[in-house]
């Protein structure tokens, strides 16, 4: 007998094989990165001619490559399905560094007057209660770099490499479940020390619109956390309701007859038989990851939209 397997998937009720689905994924979530990274470089070169204030420049840029980031990550995600973790871990730990940038930015627009009234900034940052914001923000963040950027990146790197992480599995003997609730305390206490910060400085720093460039790093980050949440839910269902995924089989048996036994007059039945692919780990994996890469392909664009909104080099033209 001869055999041949394919995985197909049924959609608005067409059949078609799975790969030709994420071959047509593939050219689109590459195109939708391109766009996001085009409109973030456009943002970047217009600091580059406007932005009249090196450290803020530096720090914006930095803050706006984080969509090219997660673009390109999503976009390579879909074209090598390998190194998914690592290029993960690797995208955490340049989130932290992000932090980081945004909270020297509102320092330096305290420190130089750029909150609008000067007199106003100093005042917070001479106030007891404002140094010590500052100071909260700073062991904060500071502590996210270092934990999370650094040190949980690290030892899940390590880990993943001697086989003991696996993205998504909550067991005992497995690295991610620790490495997940380090960074979700470490990250909680930096996002906590930094919204204390931006309360403190509302009046200050309210022609530089801190909140809405807050908001921007924060629900890029928020999105694609819930996202994979969403994804670990969807592998874990029993079905996926109207989509339909199965393995078709093929057998081809020889028929042969008592009455022919040279075989003469011999033929080939062709059987096809179907089984769920759903049930199979590997499958889930393959298409919760497509998913996931695919739909943040999409959310680039908007994010890099929203981040040239947010981050506009009018704010530090010193001509206008």
């Amino acid at each position: 007998s001869q055999n041949s397997d394919d995985i197909f998937v049924e959609l608005f009720g067409q059949a078609t094989s799975l790969g030709v689905v994420y071959n047509e994924a593939q050219m689109i979530g590459s195109r939708f990165a391109f766009l996001a990274c085009a409109v973030t470089a456009h943002s970047i070169y217009s600091h580059m001619r406007r932005n009249a204030c090196p450290q803020a420049k530096a720090c914006i840029v930095r803050i706006l490559l984080l969509v090219p980031v997660y673009a390109v990550d999503a976009a390579l995600g879909l074209q090598r399905r390998q190194n998914e973790v690592p290029r993960q871990l690797l995208r955490q730990a340049y989130e932290a560094y992000v932090l980081l940038c945004f909270l020297r930015l509102v320092l330096l627009c305290l420190c130089e007057g750029r909150a609008g009234d000067c007199t106003l900034a100093s005042s917070f940052l001479s106030e007891k209660g404002g140094s010590g914001a500052v100071r909260t923000a700073k062991l904060g963040v500071w502590q996210y770099v270092v934990v999370c950027g650094v040190a949980n990146t690290a030892v899940a790197l390590i880990a993943w490499a001697a086989g003991a992480y696996h993205d998504g599995l909550f067991v005992l003997d497995d690295a991610y479940p620790y490495c997940a609730a380090v960074q979700f305390v470490s990250q909680s206490w930096a996002l906590w020390a930094m919204v204390n910060l931006l309360h403190g400085t509302q009046r200050e720093l309210a022609p530089v619109r801190p909140v809405l460039k807050f908001m921007c790093i924060k629900l890029l980050i928020f999105f694609t956390w819930v996202q994979t949440v969403a994804i670990l839910v969807l592998e874990n269902v029993s079905s996926l309701g109207r989509i339909s995924l199965w393995i078709e089989t093929e057998h081809h048996h020889i028929v042969s007859h008592w009455w022919d036994p040279l075989g003469v007059f011999d033929t080939t039945r062709l059987e096809r038989h179907r089984s769920n692919a759903w049930l199979r780990p590997e499958v889930r994996d393959e298409v919760g990851m497509g998913l996931g890469n695919f739909v943040l392909c999409i959310e680039m664009v908007a994010f890099a939209a929203l981040h040239c909104c947010a981050y506009r080099a009018s704010e530090w033209d010193r001509s206008e």
